[in-house]
C-alpha cells in the first residue's frame, strides 16, 4: 500500500466514520501530502519511528482525527508538543474552521511544520519553535486558548499544569493516551491526597471524562482525556 492510493485513502476513511467523522477529497489529498512530506523529512530530521503507509494512516492520521468531533466552531487550539504534526495539523485539515497553534522544542520540527503548514496552504496555523514553560511567559498567549491538546507527551497531571495557563474560561485540555488500565492508574494517583496538586480537584470536581476506543484495524487501545 502506498501514501495517497485508493486503499491508503479508503482505510482512513472507513476508520474515521465509527467516529462519525469525513473527510472530502481535497483534505485526504492533504493528509496524504502531509504523509508523504513526513517520509521524506524523516530520513534528515528525527520526526517519527512510524514510516509503514498503513502504521501512518491508522497511528497517526486516524489517532489524531477523532479528538476533532469534540471541538466546537472556530475555536481556538494549542498542541504542545507537536513533534510530526500530530494531532494538530490532521485536526486543522478536517476542521478548517479553527484557528490552530503548534509548538515544539526542536526547531527542525518546528521548521518541518511551518513547510506543511505552506504547503497544504492552511491558513490560520502556525508552528512555535519554543517549549510551553516558556511560551506561557508571553502574555499574548495566557488564557489565549479554548483548547490545549497533546499526544502522547508526559503525564496527565504534567499536562494539566502545562495547559491551565493557556486557557480561557470554560477552556478544555484534551489528552490522546494508551490503554484504560495506564490511564486509570494516573487518575487514581491525581485523585489521591488532599494536598495534590491542583489537577486533583479537577478530577474531584467531575471535569473529567475518558473515551476509550480500539484504533481500527489493530485493535490497539487508546483512551482520550477530555479535561474541563
Amino acid at each position: 500500500m502506498k501514501i495517497g492510493s485508493p486503499a491508503w485513502c479508503q482505510m482512513i476513511s472507513d476508520g474515521i466514520s465509527a467516529f462519525d467523522l469525513k473527510l472530502d477529497i481535497d483534505q485526504m489529498i492533504q493528509l496524504a501530502t502531509h504523509a508523504e512530506t513526513l517520509v521524506q523529512w524523516n530520513t534528515k530530521v528525527n520526526l517519527t519511528s512510524i514510516t509503514r503507509p498503513v502504521d501512518i494512516a491508522v497511528k497517526h492520521m486516524i489517532d489524531s482525527l477523532i479528538p476533532a468531533s469534540y471541538l466546537h466552531q472556530s475555536c481556538t487550539l494549542l498542541d504542545i508538543g507537536s513533534g510530526g504534526g500530530f494531532p494538530g495539523i490532521p485536526i486543522k485539515v478536517i476542521r478548517p474552521d479553527i484557528k490552530i497553534t503548534l509548538i515544539d522544542a526542536s526547531r527542525k520540527r518546528t521548521s518541518f511544520l511551518n513547510h506543511v503548514i505552506r504547503l497544504l496552504k492552511l491558513d490560520h496555523a502556525r508552528a512555535i519553535h519554543i517549549r510551553a514553560e516558556e511560551l506561557i511567559k508571553d502574555d499574548g498567549f495566557k488564557n489565549a486558548f479554548d483548547v490545549v491538546v497533546c499526544r502522547a507527551l508526559t503525564s496527565i497531571d504534567k499536562f494539566v499544569q502545562m495547559a491551565v495557563p493557556f486557557l480561557k474560561k470554560g477552556g478544555m485540555m484534551i489528552a490522546l493516551k494508551g490503554k484504560r488500565a495506564e490511564i486509570q492508574e494516573e487518575i487514581n494517583l491525581m485523585a489521591g491526597p488532599e494536598d495534590n496538586p491542583a489537577s486533583t480537584g479537577l478530577v474531584r470536581n467531575h471535569t473529567c471524562s475518558i473515551k476509550h476506543y480500539s484504533l481500527p484495524f489493530i485493535n490497539s487501545e487508546r483512551s482520550l482525556l477530555i479535561l474541563k
